[in-house]
């Protein structure tokens, strides 16, 4: 962890290094200045409990109250055509009466944006995670948290002046996985050692201007997943082909939608004989909407298939959610939120349906200091009983900066 935070630290400040000087200013609030820019520090304190901290059935369900602290700082440079930011995020919880299940998590990040000139823009972006699944997330039993070291990369690629009649977008990933823990089979299922994998990815989309404020799209796009587990049959290769639409039509309202097909192979054996295959519907959207400039509502929804953890090849998932952030003044926000999802497990006729819904209550008392509530709800209903679960969460927290 250490030598990947310096890392990433060096690169960084390299890349500042040659992209020449840089407009400096007196320090944004909540920031102090460090080189060619600032750095915004952030920690917080809440305490939550839980009703079901491990998704169980009623039978089996477990309830604690879980402390945790967060800290955080974020570096940002920005120069006009050129940004570059860089940081880390932790949360340390404790349980008060589970504490096998106690959990560090950390997060160092790193990227930049270029504007070349008025038809080129280039992003890239990389992350260094440290973290456990929650517990209850897999669908293998863990008697603790399953704790993972993940790296990603990712880059973007824009051609087309902002208000072309055609623009390119490209973008490229790399991603890994791995366990650290509770890797061994317990009787028949296997442990986290066959959830080890590295993920690829590439795609393009082609906007064509539709209406003045609206592009028609097309999308392609492929995955590639390997898994070093000996004998895997989880290598798959995933493959999307989506038409749609992308608009902003004024300061109230934009959002995106595209609808299409997706095919999966999955590999059977090792050497790759035989395959599970999916072909279906896929989509995705989002739509922002701000009917007053202090009230947001936010929906997104999508159909596509995710790597199963446990039981089958594959799921395929629907997503659809709905945020509603509303500022009632100077110092009070709230977020109410809802989601339902809906998982079809391959090669099983297991199907969950998960109903979620919550409301958030932030107080600003200073500039440097918010206090906040949380309330989460969620109930999980499957044609297994034995994954059916209830869980309530209710959280009081206080959020300083600079």
């Amino acid at each position: 962890m250490r030598s990947m935070t310096k890392g990433l630290t060096l690169t960084v400040a390299a890349a500042l290094a040659a992209a020449g000087p840089f407009a400096m200013a007196q320090s944004p609030a909540g920031s102090f200045g460090v080189g060619l820019g600032y750095v915004y520090p952030e920690i917080e304190f809440a305490v939550k409990r839980d009703t079901n901290i491990a998704m169980q059935p009623d039978v089996l369900r477990q309830s604690d109250t879980i402390s945790y602290v967060r800290p955080a700082f974020r570096f940002e440079a920005r120069g006009g055509a050129q940004n570059y930011d860089a940081g880390y995020r932790g949360e340390y919880a404790r349980y008060h009466r589970v504490t096998d299940y106690d959990y560090d998590d950390h997060e160092v990040f790193a990227g930049g944006d270029w504007t070349l000139d008025a038809r080129n823009h280039f992003k890239l972006k990389g992350q260094y995670l440290d973290k456990v699944d929650p517990p209850g997330s897999l669908q293998i039993f863990t008697p603790t948290p399953s704790e993972y070291r993940q790296q990603i990369l990712t880059g973007f690629y824009a051609y087309g002046a902002e208000e072309a009649a055609g623009k390119l977008e490209l973008q490229a990933g790399s991603y890994s996985k791995t366990y650290l823990n509770n890797r061994q089979p317990i009787g028949p299922q296997p442990g986290t050692e066959a959830l080890d994998h590295s993920r690829t990815e590439f795609g393009a989309s082609l906007l064509v201007r539709a209406l003045p404020k609206t592009y028609a799209t097309l999308t392609a796009r492929q995955y590639h997943y390997d898994y070093t587990e000996a004998g895997s049959t989880k290598d798959s290769q995933e493959t999307y082909l989506l038409a749609g639409l992308r608009w902003n039509l004024s300061a109230v309202t934009s959002g995106r939608i595209s609808l299409g097909r997706e095919t999966k192979k999955c590999e059977r054996a090792a050497g790759g004989a035989g395959a599970t295959e999916f072909s279906g519907g896929a989509w995705e959207g989002g739509l922002n909407w701000r009917p007053l400039f202090y009230s947001t509502l936010d929906f997104v929804t999508q159909r596509r298939t995710e790597e199963a953890t446990g039981i089958g090849d594959f799921v395929v998932n629907q997503t659809h959610q709905l945020e509603w952030t509303h500022v009632w003044g100077s110092r009070v926000t709230t977020v109410v939120t809802a989601a339902y999802l809906k998982d079809k497990y391959s090669g099983t006729n297991r199907v969950d349906v998960t109903s979620t819904g919550g409301a958030r209550l932030f107080y600003a008392v200073r500039r440097w200091l918010k206090f906040g509530a949380d309330y989460a709800g969620s109930m999980r209903a499957s044609n297994d009983d034995n994954f059916d679960y209830r869980r309530n969460r209710f959280m009081l927290l206080a959020n300083f900066t600079l």
